[in-house]
Parts: structure tokens; C-alpha cells; sequence
């Protein structure tokens, strides 16, 4: 079987949600949520091709990661580890005081990993008003 290209996959995604051949989501707002699908797939095609980081990425100050061994990292793929909640009396606001979270935050900040986790993206987006113009006008879109 051959590979998808990263363009191919972007084009029938969003061709897919355009066209209703996707699966419908069921409530409320639903064409919101496809609309932001949209805006994601592009993001995430985009750091696939650049390599890099295209929007802020926010892990580490809106979402944590606590492994089961109380291991604490900013997100599922950054590696930089910011603490054991043990050692900080399961608090996690002093991890988040610490010198290595403000590190790790800083290194996410100028840009020294980028990920197309799809969580992560989704969060990116809703917490980044500059990118609520592309939302609204893929929502329009989805109205015809």
C-alpha cells in the first residue's frame, strides 16, 4: 500500500467535512467544531511541512502531563521534564514555580519543539483569538 502524501490527506479531510461525506457531529455548534477541524488540519499540515512550530503552543501553561509515576512534563510529546509531584507534595502550582518549568516553558515559547498532536493543536487554536477569523470563515463556509 503506497503512503499518503501529507497534501493528499489535507485535501480529503477537508474535502470530506465540506461535503458531509465525513461523519456529522451531533450537537450543539457541531459546524464550530468543523470549522475548527479545518483550521487544524492546515495548522497541523503546515508543522508537518515546515518542521516547526506555526502557532504558540500553550502546553505547560494551560495542560500538564503526569505520568503514573508522578512524573510531571508540559505535554505527551516534549520531553523536557519538569518535576515528580511527589517530590513537590503533589502540588502542582510550586512544579509550576519552579526553575525547570519556567525552563521547559521558555523552550516551548521559542519554538524548540513543535508537534502535530492533535489535542494539543485543538487547544492551541481555541485559546488563540488571532486564529477566530479562519474558524468564522470556515464556519460560513460550512453554512452553504
Amino acid at each position: 500500500m503506497e503512503p499518503v502524501s501529507p497534501e493528499r490527506y489535507l485535501i480529503e479531510l477537508e474535502s470530506n467535512l465540506k461535503s458531509n461525506e465525513a461523519a456529522k457531529y451531533r450537537f450543539r455548534g457541531a459546524r464550530i467544531k468543523a470549522a475548527q477541524d479545518i483550521v487544524q488540519r492546515r495548522l497541523i499540515h503546515q508543522t508537518q511541512i515546515k518542521r516547526q512550530q506555526v502557532i504558540p503552543c500553550y502546553a505547560g501553561r494551560l495542560t500538564l502531563v503526569v505520568t503514573e509515576t508522578g512524573d510531571v512534563y508540559p505535554c505527551e510529546s516534549f520531553t523536557r521534564h519538569l518535576g515528580n509531584i511527589r517530590a513537590f507534595d503533589c502540588n502542582l502550582r510550586q512544579i509550576l514555580r519552579s526553575r525547570q518549568a519556567a525552563e521547559a516553558v521558555a523552550a516551548i515559547e521559542r519554538k524548540e519543539c513543535f508537534c502535530t498532536h492533535e489535542c494539543y493543536m485543538m487547544m492551541n487554536i481555541l485559546f488563540n483569538s488571532r486564529l477566530y477569523p479562519s474558524i468564522f470563515r470556515e464556519y460560513i463556509g460550512l453554512m452553504d
